[in-house]
């Protein structure tokens, strides 16, 4: 279980090294305008907000406190996967009781 939090962690680290990357090599909104001129771009965004809706029902859902929960879920939806990670790494092991100890 060890190196699940090792790669969560490292993952986590080259996401946040590249977006300040991405923000120090191009402005966003104009990046945002020319995201959603492409068809690839919707599919992208969509896949990214979907990908933030399913994880955010499983914080909803293994979180005790809905207020912690709708906390975590307001973070996910501002900041994204570093925020996720970071919720991955703080309750792996309640995920993984939840889940009936099984190998992770």
């Amino acid at each position: 279980m060890k190196a699940y939090y090792v790669f969560i962690g490292l993952f986590a680290l080259a996401l946040i090294e590249m977006i300040v990357f991405g923000f120090y090599s191009q402005p966003l909104i104009p990046f945002i305008a020319d995201l959603f001129s492409s068809p690839w771009g919707i599919v992208t965004s969509l896949d990214l907000v979907l990908g933030l809706v399913l994880f955010s029902s499983i914080v909803y859902l293994n979180e005790d406190s809905k207020k912690n929960a709708i906390v975590w879920i307001l973070g996910i939806f501002s900041l994204g996967n570093p925020v996720a990670a970071a919720y991955c790494l703080m309750n792996l092991h309640k995920i993984r009781d939840k889940l009936g100890k099984r190998t992770i």
